[in-house]
């Protein structure tokens, strides 16, 4: 029998995997864009582009709806689909971030995205993006973004912030 696993090696086995699943799923997202974009998903008895992935993949309506969320995204949120494809965010994250981040803010909230749980960026992020309307988003220009992470004993605290009001 093999030797217990420790923390330290569990933590290490656990983020290599979900780097790679999400390395998967950025695949998964830019062969969804090239669907919707080129219209491949249209076939007999396929009702929409989730219809034609969780046919073709097999996952599960909710998975390959953010599938979909972030592939229609994709373009406008090239830091957060680098990430998703290097593996540092996973596609639960990045699509929480595609629901909620207007393009002009990017950069800062893929920066954000890499450091915080999935709840915490639901809560971060609905909190500044209600209802964004992607179209009428104004340009901005750049600011600087700072993300902090500190520690007291088993707890931590991770703070974003940027120069201006988001």
């Amino acid at each position: 029998m093999d030797e217990r696993l420790d923390w330290v090696t569990a933590s290490e086995k656990a983020g290599l995997l979900s780097g790679q699943v999400a390395q998967l799923h950025a695949q998964l997202v830019c062969l969804a864009a090239r669907v919707i974009e080129d219209d491949a998903w249209v076939g007999v008895g396929i009702r929409s582009v989730e219809h034609f992935l969780e046919v073709q993949t097999g996952l599960d309506r909710h998975t390959v709806s953010k599938l979909v969320a972030v592939a229609r995204r994709a373009g406008e949120l090239p830091e957060l689909m680098g990430l998703l494809g290097e593996g540092t965010v996973t596609l639960d994250q990045a699509a929480v971030v595609a629901q909620h981040a207007p393009a002009a803010y990017s950069a800062d909230v893929a920066e954000f995205a890499q450091y915080a749980t999935v709840t915490q960026l639901r809560r971060g992020l609905a909190g500044y993006f209600h209802d964004t309307d992607r179209t009428l988003t104004p340009e901005r220009p750049s600011q600087e973004a700072s993300v902090q992470i500190s520690a007291s004993g088993e707890r931590f605290r991770l703070t974003f912030m940027t120069g201006d009001m988001v």
